[in-house]
């Protein structure tokens, strides 16, 4: 009797961990921006299942413009321009934000984006940095620039994210 107690218990934890692993997203299947404006550039944020849950807050040039989840991607469309994209980990420990600054590591990538182009950014989960003292366990998501063959191909199985 013990062993099977046993059994079911491991049955449980496992079909709990494997369960959580999908993304979940609800939203639409990745479809392109039609006709974007010529004197607009696109970039599409896209995170490719990696079966994490954690959520990052994105800002364009210090405007949060979604929370990336993974499975998710978001279009942006933007003037050409420097762009400077920032990922941190979506935590508040106090209703306030006391301590966000030091509790929630980020990453930064900077762009120069030109009318009437399209980019791809693919986004992965990174692990803790080395000595963190985050209570997110450091996780950090990493942001990185990819072909639009690359970018094209990635995004497919994405879903659309809301805009904030």
């Amino acid at each position: 009797m013990k062993r099977t107690w046993q059994s079911i218990v491991y049955a449980s934890c496992l079909a709990v961990l494997l369960g959580g692993c999908a993304s979940g997203l609800k939203g639409p299947a990745f479809q392109p921006i039609p006709d974007a404006a010529a004197d607009k550039a696109v970039v599409y944020l896209y995170w490719p299942d990696e079966g994490l849950r954690t959520a990052f807050n994105i800002e364009a040039n210090e405007e949060s413009i979604t929370t990336m989840k993974n499975g998710g991607y978001f279009p942006y469309v933007v003037e050409p321009s420097e762009l400077d994209l920032s990922a941190k980990v979506k935590f508040k420990m106090f209703a306030s934000g006391f301590l966000e600054a030091v509790t929630a590591p980020h990453t930064r990538l900077s762009l120069t984006v030109q009318d009437g182009e399209v980019y791809y950014v693919r986004c992965t989960g990174l692990p803790p940095a080395l000595l963190s003292l985050s209570l997110t366990n450091g996780q950090r998501l990493g942001m990185q620039v990819v072909s639009n063959e690359v970018g094209s191909r990635g995004i497919q199985a994405c879903k659309l994210l809301a805009a904030k």
